[in-house]
């Protein structure tokens, strides 16, 4: 089989390498994404189970605000998007209780949070703004939301992320309705309409030589099996910032000749948050169906549960369609936590989670668990986590990964994004435009100097 040639490599066909590929189509370049994945969607994985009301997100499940860039996308294509329950409940004095009022404290509070300190030592100096409890929801929306340990993460960028998803309206949640792997197929089908060998899955870069003006991608199959090489005369490069930084050698690790000295520490003084995410299926909502509970016989129409301190401590239902599934949801060291246990051990926790949230009993519980699916995103080779964290030390570092090398490599991705949206999926599409767009001009500037 003969090299091939394109003005343009994708590679990686999550957000921002499909919203790359859609800007570069639209102007006429020819491209391939090229996606070590079965499937497109990286980060956003949605899956129709058997016997499961409603498709499964094991990765990102919510719009947050008023993203311009995903819900023009989602109208044109003429998806709906439908707010989740915003009714937040919190275990306090073992009472469940609207966690409102505490937990917009405890956000302004992270809101108003300054200084390449960490972020507990930033929050400690705030003690006298909130009580324990807000404290303890403080933390932990930090280490939820935004993946991040508090005792590494950076209290300026968690500040300013904080900031940017409030000009947004970012507590405003809602769904794709069919699941949100449907907009990024809506992006895909934009792109394949104009180049319909756009798209190479099973596909696992290798390498990539490159000088000015010129790229050289050695790819392979998932088998081993070795692929010709990708000539092109540039390379938009959107894979995870944890698959960014695998060592050599590892399971989708991307070795660049010459090696690019600024982008390698960039990326080292970032982390790839961990996340982690259990759904449980039960016969019945036992929370709103008069199941017995210590706390409150019925909870009908609540959206989010929090409990500080608890294994897995935010849960969140299928508002606003009633059904029996919940998702638990850990971020940052309880993540890397459930990590390190066995699938088994996870359900237990959890259960035990549920228990100490809603007074259900454990046996009232696992008589009612149908069914569950877990995702482990540090387990994930494409992956390694789940998205980008500043720690103390590392601010400036996704400015630098934005920046294009020699016209010819271009970086994008949510940990490139540079106003406030790392970590969400709006962000990355936003980097995937930003990134092709540099992309055009340099191409058309070296077309010109011909």
């Amino acid at each position: 089989m003969a090299d091939e040639r394109v003005d343009v490599v994708v590679v990686g066909a999550g957000a921002a390498g499909l919203a790359a590929a859609e800007v570069l189509a639209r102007a006429r370049f020819s491209v391939r994404v090229l996606e070590a994945r079965p499937r497109i969607g990286g980060r956003v994985d949605t899956r129709s189970l058997p016997g499961w009301p409603a498709p499964v997100e094991l990765g990102a499940e919510f719009v947050q605000g008023k993203a311009r860039s995903l819900l023009s996308r989602a109208r044109k294509a003429g998806l709906r998007v439908k707010p989740t329950g915003q009714r937040h409940l919190t275990l306090e004095d073992g009472r469940l209780v609207d966690a409102r009022p505490s937990l917009e404290r405890a956000l302004a509070q992270v809101a108003e949070l300054h200084g390449d300190v960490p972020v507990e030592e930033a929050l400690k100096a705030r003690a006298g703004d909130l009580d324990s409890d807000g404290m303890a929801l403080a933390r932990n929306y930090v280490e939820g939301y935004y993946a991040a340990d508090v005792t590494r993460a950076s209290a300026e960028a968690i500040g300013a992320l904080e900031r940017a998803s409030r000009a947004l309206h970012g507590d405003e949640a809602a769904r794709i309705e069919g699941g949100y792997s449907r907009v990024l197929e809506e992006v895909l089908a934009s792109v394949v309409r104009r180049l319909p060998s756009a798209l190479r899955l099973c596909t696992v870069v290798t390498e990539i030589r490159w000088s000015a003006g010129q790229v050289l991608a050695e790819t392979r199959k998932g088998t081993g099996y070795a692929l010709p090489p990708l000539h092109a005369r540039a390379a938009i490069i959107t894979v995870p910032l944890g698959v960014l930084r695998a060592p050599a050698g590892a399971t989708g690790a991307i070795r660049f000749a010459p090696r690019i000295h600024d982008v390698e520490r960039a990326a080292g003084a970032l982390i790839q948050g961990p996340l982690f995410k259990l759904l449980l299926r039960f016969r019945e909502e036992f929370w709103s169906s008069g199941t017995p509970t210590a706390h409150r016989a019925r909870l009908r129409g609540f959206g989010f549960a929090h409990l500080p301190g608890g294994a897995v401590p935010t849960w969140w239902t299928t508002a606003p369609m009633d059904s029996g599934v919940l998702t638990g949801w850990a971020g940052g060291p309880l993540a890397e936590e459930l990590s390190s246990i066995p699938s088994d051990a996870r359900r237990a926790r959890a259960l035990d989670s549920l228990q100490r949230l809603f007074g259900t009993p454990r046996s009232t519980l696992e008589e009612l668990l149908e069914d569950e699916a877990q995702h482990d995103w540090q387990a994930d080779p494409y992956a390694r986590g789940g998205y980008a964290v500043t720690p103390v030390g590392g601010l400036g570092a996704a400015r630098l990964l934005a920046q294009p090398v020699a016209g010819t490599l271009f970086f994008a991705g949510e940990h490139t994004h540079t106003g406030g949206q790392a970590g969400t999926v709006h962000g990355a599409l936003e980097t995937g435009e930003r990134a092709a767009r540099g992309c055009i001009e340099a191409l058309r500037r070296r077309r010109r100097a011909r």
